[in-house]
């Protein structure tokens, strides 16, 4: 398919998959990032690494020549660089293909989609390069690209388009729309006693905490598109002490904006009066996406996709689904995204994580064509 070097592309993914990359592994992060900007160097990009926020967190921008200083853009492609798996674990599963799978961590979510994206620059320099074409990399989306939101949103709001690099589908479908998340720390502290000799002198942290595990679950409502969980607790330090403190996290999903101020009206009002008196309750919102939600833009998105898929003998669905990602932070200020254009992959966050390695050239050249139909409307 136009060229496209596949046995280049997939020892380029080992040496990028073989970097450990955690989210909280800031030297493993720069070292991606830098390898990731010498690629982009390499077929013609501009570039700029930024560090950001206390930990100084590296933040890939690649800029086609045709981009001014404005940062103005026809088309942004985004995608992160971290992944769940701490620092040691590319030593005990590296890099590996099997039966036309790709394994290692991170392959699929999401260094197969950052990785084409390099592929995609490069032959859009070589043959259109009058297309303003923007790649950015942030290293913090599987933490709620906590430094890193501001900034993507600046860049989102200056394009067109925005094609999220996240895995695709099984079935090779598409992204289109996204719930919103939100997560929650909730603590609780009381009073610590004996619970043998004077159990009436403690107030149960913990008490109050299983309250909230209870009273939490009725905002549960899938016809109005509402999710909460409970999905963390901890709290006590022997069976033989009332508890003192204890503390959970709550995920919230949601399919609209309005919806999580009742969520959290809901968590104020529980916190403002606990059911047992003495204890203290207080509400931390951790980090969170807004929904990405499709309109009429999303629209033109998807016929580009579909006149592109029978150009090139592909075919495929759009899908709506509950995680969050960074394409939501671009869904906010108005730009049309679609999500999971990336090689297809399977069980990611998992160590039997994978990417189908049929899908890579069948994903180069369906977003090409998809694009090049975009810029002549």
């Amino acid at each position: 398919m136009s060229g496209f070097e596949l046995e280049r592309y997939l020892e380029e993914l080992q040496e990028f998959v073989d970097i450990d990359s955690g989210s909280h592994d800031i030297a493993g992060l720069t070292i991606a990032a830098q390898w990731l900007e010498k690629k982009y160097d390499a077929v013609g990009m501009k570039t700029e690494l930024r560090f950001l926020g206390e930990n100084r967190r590296p933040i890939l921008i690649a800029c086609s020549p045709a981009v001014s200083s404005d940062k103005k853009s026809d088309v942004l492609f985004i995608g992160h660089l971290d992944t769940v798996f701490p620092e040691g674990t590319v030593a005990e599963r590296p890099f590996c293909i099997s039966d036309g799978n790709a394994y290692g961590p991170g392959v699929a979510d999401m260094k197969s989609g950052v990785l084409l994206t390099v592929y995609l620059a490069e032959r859009f320099v070589r043959e259109n390069p009058h297309i303003r074409l923007i790649a950015v990399h942030n290293c913090d989306e599987e933490i709620g690209s906590i430094d890193s939101e501001e900034l993507i949103k600046i860049l989102g709001a200056k394009t067109g388009y925005c094609f999220d690099m996240e895995p695709g589908r099984q079935g090779r479908n598409f992204v289109k729309n996204r719930k919103g998340v939100a997560e929650y720390k909730i603590s609780f502290k009381g009073r610590a006693s004996h619970a043998g000799n004077a159990p009436e002198k403690g107030i149960s942290a913990v008490r109050e905490l299983a309250r909230w595990v209870y009273d939490t679950f009725p905002l549960n409502d899938a016809s109005a598109g509402i999710n909460v969980n409970v999905g963390v607790v901890s709290g006590g330090t022997a069976s033989n002490v009332i508890p003192e403190f204890a503390e959970c996290i709550i995920d919230v999903r949601y399919t609209e904006m309005e919806l999580l101020p009742e969520v959290e009206k809901k968590f104020m009002a529980m916190a403002a009066e606990p059911a047992v008196e003495g204890v203290i309750v207080k509400v931390e919102k951790l980090s969170g996406f807004p929904p990405m939600a499709a309109d009429e833009k999303t629209d033109i998105m998807m016929d580009a996709l579909l006149k592109a898929g029978e150009k090139t003998g592909q075919s495929f669905e759009f899908e709506s689904v509950g995680g969050g990602s960074d394409g939501s932070l671009i869904s906010s200020v108005g730009t049309p995204v679609i999500d999971g254009c990336g090689p297809v992959g399977y069980m990611y966050h998992t160590p039997d994580e994978y990417m189908d390695i049929s899908s890579i050239e069948e994903r180069y050249a369906l977003l090409y064509e998809a694009i090049n139909i975009l810029m002549e409307k």
